[in-house]
């Protein structure tokens, strides 16, 4: 009997080849890696995948999951993602994909927790209304990942705002205040710029 295949689609040579080696060591899954879109996309035509684990912010990720999703709508995805913002509300994402987001910092082993249990009862989003629900500047604080930034790397609240600091006088990273703002529900939170480039947020 065949065994199933995941299909792992992320740039980082780091974070692939450990999620490839502890996949390879608690699973018997085969498992392909492909470098570019058109290769996922001609692996995709020509196996079927029980998971594609997709780190959402590589360039390949948008063009390559429509592609998925425009054959198979309902093919099993995890994404990697650092932002808890979703294209989709989630009642139609349940209605209508299979997707698991799992935010960062992500653990591997929460990733072959999903592998090892992925039948259609346990393959349940964690982050499942989490957005609506970061309502808080302390729940917001808790929430925004800065660990892979290099522009803004600190954040604290006081006097009822949280600051995003900068320690850098180089130009600002608009990727990095992309990934910020994408994580800040506008029905909570206000966010405006200081004359130092920090980000200020303040509640609603």
């Amino acid at each position: 009997m065949n065994s199933k295949k995941v299909l792992i689609l992320d740039e980082s040579k780091i974070s692939k080849e450990r999620l490839v080696f502890l996949t390879a060591s608690i699973t018997n899954f085969e498992i392909d890696t492909p470098t570019d879109v058109e290769s996922a996309k001609e692996l995709f035509d020509n196996h079927p995948y029980e998971f594609i684990v997709l780190e959402h912010n590589c360039k390949m990720s948008n063009e390559f999951m429509t592609y998925v999703l425009s054959l198979n709508s309902k093919q099993k995805m995890i994404f990697l993602s650092d932002s808890i913002n979703c294209p989709v509300d989630c009642d139609t994402c349940v209605d209508t994909f299979k997707f698991v987001r799992l935010l960062k910092p992500i653990s591997i082993d929460n990733i072959v927790k999903y592998l090892l249990n992925g039948d259609d009862e346990n393959f349940i989003c964690p982050n499942k209304y989490r957005f609506d629900n970061i309502d808080s500047l302390e729940k917001l604080y808790d929430f925004i990942y800065l660990d892979e930034n290099c522009f803004f790397t600190e954040k604290e609240i006081k006097d009822d705002v949280l600051y995003i600091k900068t320690n850098v006088s180089g130009p600002l990273r608009f990727d990095e205040l992309a990934k910020i703002e994408d994580n800040v529900n506008e029905k909570y939170f206000n966010l405006t710029f200081t004359e130092d480039n920090n980000i200020a947020i303040t509640q609603l």
